[in-house]
């Protein structure tokens, strides 16, 4: 990364943090701060523990199923490289509006391990595709067995999520078993392009095509192995589980009860297609909102302020600090290693 880049993303983790204050400012600014300590105070800290250790293996997950794609398309990582890529791509999606940042320094800091561009490109898109399947597979199953529970608004809100939800996920797959579509797709664009007098930029085109069919190699090995496919979706819905889990276990740690696990987890599977479209840094603001508005009932009103910091901290919160130190110190070891050389 240069030193603009650097400076870039230091101000969206300054406009991350000021977001933060203002949101968790206007959530207990009119609270009972004694009632709230004495509840944080009285927590189970064992079951919150335990919600951390979903979050943890939900990155083992995630890291796993990387290492796993890499390794058939012939770059053969360690586990502990994987998850520092998973942890580094979290940190930058929760930075950037609309989790766009994270893919791209993944595959940066990928590349800087050796891996190939293609194949590194391809992992993702397979990580990602994998993940956003399960995500709609259970969050769709979950908003039709709680549709009489919500709110006119909350419906529209998760409709809405999930049509956003599909779109990314119908280029995805389109560029992971028809990448010569997308090559398609941009000669169409280069023409227009052309057409209105930029020759310099259609001029590169023929390296478009030649960076395209590179990519296609890799793919066509990974379609030809649907398999690999179906396993990277299994680990997906394994992932997304994990992370369903969590709010059971701040719950339980609550010391309340009356809700099962499955009623609690369904709600987290709607709340996460719900917000995880929002276009600010890390949805925040707009997944506390939607939050108290969902959870308000099983937590009711005395927990529910409780309940949102104990779940967004280790959820979100606790690992993109996690997720910084990461970035930080694997900048400074590639930076002494390119010293070296």
């Amino acid at each position: 990364m240069n030193n603009n880049s650097i400076l870039k993303n230091l101000g969206r983790f300054i406009i991350f943090s000021l977001l933060i204050i203002i949101t968790y400012y206007i959530i207990i600014k009119d609270q009972n701060n004694t009632k709230l300590l004495s509840i944080l105070a009285n927590t189970n800290y064992k079951f919150v523990i335990l919600g951390f250790c979903c979050m943890l293996m939900y990155f083992f997950m995630e890291a796993y199923n990387i290492k796993v794609i890499l390794k058939s398309l012939g770059n053969n990582i360690t586990f502990l490289k994987s998850l520092k890529f998973s942890l580094i791509c979290y940190f930058f999606n929760g930075i950037t509006p609309a989790a766009s940042g994270g893919q791209p320094m993944e595959v940066y800091f990928m590349l800087k391990e050796k891996v190939s561009g293609y194949n590194a490109t391809l992992a993702l898109l397979v990580q990602m595709c994998s993940f956003k399947i399960a995500t709609l597979c259970i969050g769709i199953l979950s908003f039709i067995i709680n549709i009489h529970s919500l709110s006119k608004e909350l419906i529209i809100l998760f409709l809405l999520g999930i049509t956003i939800y599909f779109i990314p996920l119908i280029l995805i797959l389109i560029s992971i078993f028809l990448p010569h579509k997308i090559q398609k797709i941009i000669e169409f664009f280069i023409k227009i392009i052309e057409k209105l007098g930029f020759k310099k930029f259609a001029s590169k085109n023929d390296y478009i095509n030649e960076k395209i069919e590179k990519y296609s190699e890799s793919s066509a090995y990974f379609i030809s192995n649907k398999n690999l496919f179906l396993k990277s979706i299994f680990h997906g819905f394994i992932q997304v589980s994990l992370y369903c889990l969590i709010p059971f276990f701040i719950y339980k740690s609550l010391n309340l009860s009356g809700y099962n696990i499955l009623t609690i987890y369904s709600y987290q599977a709607m709340l996460y297609c719900m917000a995880s479209w929002i276009p600010l840094p890390g949805a925040v603001g707009a997944s506390e909102a939607i939050y108290i508005s969902l959870f308000g009932s099983i937590f009711n009103s005395i927990n529910i302020t409780s309940a949102l910091i104990l779940c967004r901290g280790i959820s979100f919160y606790l690992f993109i600090v996690i997720g910084l130190i990461v970035v930080i110190i694997n900048y400074y070891l590639l930076k002494n290693k390119d010293k070296i050389k």
